[in-house]
């Protein structure tokens, strides 16, 4: 029974190990835009020649303060890939910027 643990512990370890090494892989080529915002340059990129300079750091502002919300880990771990979850937003509830 002891072993039987130990080795369901040992297991469980790893799996956290690899999850955190695969964090560290995708975010070793991504660039920090805000605390918890990271995109590659070509990710942000196609975002600014999209939707502009403007909603695109809107769009980061936003998701920056839902990711403090939630916490940053709850939100990296829900959230894998920023460009799709900016993507996504975007699309399900467009920000527009209000001509002054």
């Amino acid at each position: 029974m002891k072993e039987e643990l130990r080795k369901e512990i040992i297991e469980l370890i790893d799996e956290r190990l690899k999850l955190k090494q695969d964090d560290v892989k995708i975010i070793k080529d991504k660039k920090q835009y805000s605390d918890c915002i990271w995109l590659s340059e070509n990710e942000y990129q196609k975002l600014v020649d999209e939707f502009g300079a403007e909603i695109t750091q809107k769009m980061i502002e936003n998701a920056e303060f839902y990711a403090q919300q939630i916490g940053q880990t709850k939100f990296r771990n829900k959230y894998k890939s920023h460009y799709h979850t900016l993507m996504n937003w975007q699309r399900r509830n467009p920000i527009r910027m209000e001509k002054v």
